[in-house]
């Protein structure tokens, strides 16, 4: 870590600037762990900010936990070694707890965050492929996938969907959480009618399978447009037809929404939502990158 630079735990009477550079990690009724950057010169002087979400939630084993990391630092002292300094500084602070380091929100593909990780001992992890579709298409595939489910015995009897307002918010931030690095209480918030970014719960859908909520899509909606904004498969229905009811039920009820195009993500791993968006003739939009630092 450079000599020049001192990290420390962010006081009282400097969290207004952390807000201010890292508004996305804070929420009305939570806040980050904040570390700051001060010139040994001038221990008064904050010259960058590192937010750190003190959580561990267990993650699949090809999807280790890790806590998230956000970075700001002031344009005057940007590459002066201020981040690497706050990276570093966090690595040291948290290495007792947390087996691992991760950029909290993506970052482009080939941008300058995604060099600067690299640059920083992270490793990338995975990928996030973005597409756009004909919403008409795209249903038609998912309601013939449906189809041969039901026809060869692979669809759940019990299975049912719903509309998101129809189904227990708790149950639901219990299922999204921890796919997230938001804490339990924020998507708690956005589940909540009126909201300031509380989620489309009218248009938005849930499988359930008997009792047992096994998945949730949320969707966003502008204008013609509609996309997946978070869809998250409850561990013991992965694999199965889960996936393929909520995209059929979902894209359904979007094009009774008078919606033209969809557009949806998945991890570059996931194989068969990728032949899915081949088969619809669907348009890359753009990838996105997780990179995490290993602190063992």
């Amino acid at each position: 870590m450079p000599q020049n630079f001192l990290i420390r735990p962010a006081n009282d009477s400097e969290m207004p600037s952390c807000r201010e550079w890292l508004p996305e990690a804070f929420g009305p009724d939570f806040a980050p762990e904040m570390l700051v950057a001060v010139p040994m010169e001038d221990p008064a002087q904050l010259v960058g900010a590192c937010a750190l979400s003190w959580c561990n939630a267990p993650k699949p084993e090809a999807d280790p936990s890790g806590f998230p990391l956000m970075l700001h630092v002031v344009e005057a002292m940007r590459r002066k070694g201020v981040g690497r300094a706050l990276i570093e500084g966090a690595a040291s602070w948290c290495r007792d707890e947390t087996t691992a380091l991760r950029n909290w929100m993506p970052v482009p593909a080939g941008s300058d965050a995604a060099l600067f990780l690299g640059q920083s001992g992270f490793s990338l992890h995975h990928r996030t492929l973005h597409f756009e579709a004909n919403l008409s298409e795209f249903h038609r595939i998912v309601d013939h996938l449906r189809d041969r489910l039901q026809c060869t015995g692979r669809m759940p009897t019990a299975a049912r969907l719903l509309r998101l307002h129809d189904v227990p918010a708790w149950d639901v931030a219990a299922l999204v959480a921890p796919e997230f690095p938001a804490p339990h209480a924020a998507i708690m918030r956005r589940l909540t009618p009126g909201a300031p970014d509380a989620f489309d719960l009218a248009r938005s859908v849930a499988l359930l399978v008997g009792d047992v909520l096994a998945g949730v899509l949320i969707f966003s909606w502008n204008g013609g447009e509609v996309g997946i904004e978070v869809i998250v498969v409850a561990p013991s229905f992965r694999g199965g037809a889960a996936n393929v009811l909520l995209l059929e039920g979902a894209t359904r009820a979007a094009m009774e929404g008078g919606a033209k195009v969809f557009r949806f993500y998945c991890d570059e791993r996931t194989r068969d939502t990728i032949g899915l968006a081949r088969r619809a003739g669907s348009t890359p939009r753009r990838i996105d990158e997780e990179w995490r630092r290993a602190l063992a």
